[in-house]
């Protein structure tokens, strides 16, 4: 799956977020790093309906494809009051923390931007103001919204997609919520999730589709 995607070989953008010195870091080493072991680098804050998130990452790689996955949810602003996920390796590959109660785990280094992503929708969610969430991609039409409901992989994201290029503006490809009291959408501000059997498709309406960066899913 992949909401962007990249070239071999084409640059990184810079990451949001703080990082420590370079003479110092949270392991007590200071710039006297064992072998292997990464400074921890801090994204965010960002937000997400009602909830604003800080990351923790170990180390600049990590934080490049995860920050870039994240830039459009960037909150500004202070620190407290966020939720905050830390992603360390594991014996399984990398496990995700919520507030320091584990929340989940992939294999692969290159997994982890989907990863924490998908951790920060999931929370978003139970934390939200809302009567209930429902599983569909949703566009703005007249100032209101048409919601398309559909099963995994039916090809909500290619189709949202496919509309956005017509000129309408997209909401959410995956999840939305219904607020409480007035009854209003609230969408998942995920970005568009395209697996590659719709990437020809699309080519033509996004030219430049191929030169995007791609990221794997936790579970593929």
């Amino acid at each position: 799956s992949a909401g962007l995607f990249r070239s071999p070989g084409a640059p990184n953008a810079p990451v949001a977020g703080t990082e420590p010195p370079e003479d110092a870091s949270s392991s007590g080493f200071g710039d006297k790093q064992p072998r292997g072991l990464r400074a921890p680098v801090q994204l965010g804050p960002f937000a997400m309906l009602d909830t604003r998130f800080t990351v923790s990452l170990s180390g600049r790689e990590d934080a490049a494809g995860t920050g870039r996955l994240l830039r459009h949810l960037e909150a500004g602003g202070s620190s407290r009051d966020c939720v905050h996920l830390d992603v360390s390796a594991c014996p399984a590959g990398f496990a995700i923390r919520v507030n320091g109660r584990r929340h989940g785990t992939c294999r692969r280094r290159d997994q982890i931007p989907l990863m924490v992503l998908s951790a920060i929708c999931y929370v978003a969610v139970h934390e939200s103001s809302s009567i209930c969430a429902v599983h569909a991609a949703a566009v703005e039409v007249d100032g209101g919204c048409v919601l398309m409901p559909a099963a995994s992989g039916s090809g909500k994201s290619t189709l949202l997609a496919g509309l956005a290029a017509s000129g309408m503006t997209p909401l959410c490809d995956d999840t939305a919520v219904i607020a409480e009291g007035n009854f209003d959408l609230r969408p998942l501000r995920s970005g568009i999730s395209l697996k590659q059997g719709s990437w020809d498709v699309l080519a033509e309406f996004f030219p430049s589709l191929f030169l995007w960066p791609a990221y794997l899913r936790p579970d593929d």
